[in-house]
């Protein structure tokens, strides 16, 4: 199961945590909920990395602190295939998730 993601600033990041033992009840669950939450944030940050030069290749120069002088078709096309790069990274680590055997 995917768990929210608190942002911060959010009062429950300012409580103090409580110790828990090993074995506790709940805890393998816990922590096999927060590996796939990790995984899926990764897995979408991956993907809309790769989309923004198809999306907004000057925007997203601009936001990268690219020069304008840098700033070419040809330097627009190679960031399209990383884009392409990440795009496939991000889709590998859903099927990762989906069969966690492989890891």
């Amino acid at each position: 199961m995917v768990l929210p993601i608190r942002a911060f600033g959010d009062p429950v990041l300012k409580k103090v945590a409580a110790d828990i033992e090993p074995g506790h009840p709940g805890l393998e669950k816990l922590i096999a909920d927060m590996f796939e939450t990790i995984l899926w944030c990764m897995g979408v940050g991956r993907i809309l990395l790769g989309l923004a030069p198809f999306v907004a290749a000057r925007p997203v120069s601009l936001l990268l602190g690219v020069p304008k002088e840098h700033d070419n078709a040809t330097a627009r096309l190679m960031g399209r295939l990383f884009g392409v790069r990440d795009i496939g990274l991000g889709v590998l680590v859903f099927y990762a998730i989906k069969h966690p055997d492989i890891l």
